[in-house]
């Protein structure tokens, strides 16, 4: 910011200079113009004083010649002295600074840069209390809160790059407000400090998964392995690594990350009706009966009494209407951005007909580190599909909700599909 105002200001002296220069030209252009007219004056002096001395003209004549040589040059000095009124004006030239700074200032402000440096200072005045805030493990953040602790964070980090927990925090806030990019460079800062670092790692590895690109599916695989290197018995690792490959189209390598899950995970863990409702041979194979809810209900079980709830009303145009019967599932879900894994998600079998509206909550959440109370904003996808894979295939309808902030207990969205 500092650096932004020294450019402002130079940047107005250099065109101060500009302007001025000319003008401060003129006294010695005036000057070398009265010395021309003297010289000349001189000159033509003495001719006459020749032209007398010779006899070619008398006294009479030559006074009369001086005297018209004389009144020549004072209109010729007084028609100079006039045409420049720079000592007059030069008060005034003085204040062009001062002007031309005004002009600059208003120009800033009406780009909106003088309300972005008040957020600047505001923020860097209050990144101590929100990260107290935030660490005691308050998040009742407004969206401006978490904005202005971003700027004030990554502000302060420039002064101290080692900070691990401050990168931890950046990383965290700018996957909360969809920056992924800027969350994946915070938590790849955090473990090049701290490579072991389990909470960083787990993090990384997430928002990697919400880049939902192939290449970065690969490099959230590899974290995962890295972490069940050290730790083969990570539940969530486990989940998360079968989740990847299975997104990675490697179903078999998929299988045997949730086969090594379903054998330390509880039964009435969330997370084993997810992977039996993906993978219905494994399901088979551990006996497990997922929790199938019939077409007919209108509600599916709701989350606790502390958690978010959202309501999706769902209605079909008649043309859905007709080709419901080559549909098998129904598969509403949530995420913070139109890519990468749910927060919370919601897959049922239909028989020709699907309920009026399905509820969302943290009882849906795939991970438990993940779920729709950690969420500010959402997009929700409801989705008709023909067979059990989650991947969207030729032929499948799909329909997304903007994005809206979810900012109370129980909300409400509708759907056409």
């Amino acid at each position: 910011m500092i650096s932004l105002i020294a450019a402002l200001i130079l940047l107005t002296l250099l065109f101060c200079i500009v302007i001025l220069l000319p003008w401060y030209k003129k006294p010695h252009g005036l000057h070398v113009n009265q010395n021309r007219q003297t010289e000349l004056y001189q000159d033509k002096l003495a001719e006459l004083k020749q032209d007398l001395a010779a006899g070619n003209i008398d006294e009479q004549a030559y006074q009369t010649a001086l005297d018209d040589l004389k009144l020549q040059l004072a209109s010729e000095l007084a028609k100079s002295q006039n045409s420049s009124s720079i000592q007059v004006k030069r008060g005034y030239l003085l204040m062009l600074p001062l002007i031309t700074l005004a002009i600059a200032i208003a120009i800033y402000a009406w780009q909106g840069k003088l309300t972005q440096m008040q957020q600047f200072f505001h923020a860097k005045e209050n990144t101590a209390d929100f990260a107290q805030k935030l660490l005691a493990g308050n998040e009742s953040f407004s969206q401006a809160e978490l904005e202005s602790f971003y700027i004030g964070l990554r502000d302060k980090l420039k002064n101290n790059p080692d900070d691990a927990m401050g990168w931890m925090l950046l990383g965290r806030v700018a996957y909360s407000q969809g920056q992924l990019e800027n969350a994946m460079h915070a938590f790849e800062k955090v473990l090049a400090i701290e490579p072991d670092k389990y909470s960083a790692q787990m993090s990384y590895a997430q928002v990697l998964i919400a880049i939902n690109d192939e290449s970065y599916f690969k490099k959230a695989l590899t974290v995962y392995q890295r972490i069940l290197t050290r730790t083969p018995r990570d539940e969530e690792a486990l989940v998360m690594a079968g989740y990847v490959a299975f997104q990675l189209k490697d179903k078999n390598t998929a299988k045997q990350y949730w086969r090594s899950a379903l054998s330390l995970l509880d039964k009435s863990d969330n997370r084993v009706a997810a992977i039996a409702q993906t993978m219905p041979d494994l399901a088979q194979e551990f006996g497990i009966r997922a929790a199938n809810s019939t077409p007919a209900q209108s509600n599916q079980t709701p989350g606790t009494a502390d958690s978010k709830q959202l309501i999706v009303k769902l209605s079909l145009n008649e043309k859905t209407k007709q080709a419901l019967a080559q549909f098998k599932y129904l598969v509403v879900f949530a995420r913070p951005q139109l890519s990468g894994p749910p927060a919370a998600v919601v897959r049922m079998p239909i028989n020709g007909e699907v309920p009026s509206q399905i509820t969302l909550s943290d009882k849906n959440a795939m991970m438990p580190t993940f779920k729709l109370s950690d969420l500010n904003q959402v997009y929700v996808t409801v989705r008709l599909s023909k067979d059990a894979d989650v991947t969207l295939t030729e032929g499948e309808l799909e329909t997304h909700s903007e994005a809206f902030e979810l900012s109370d207990k129980i909300q409400s969205i509708e759907l056409s599909l």
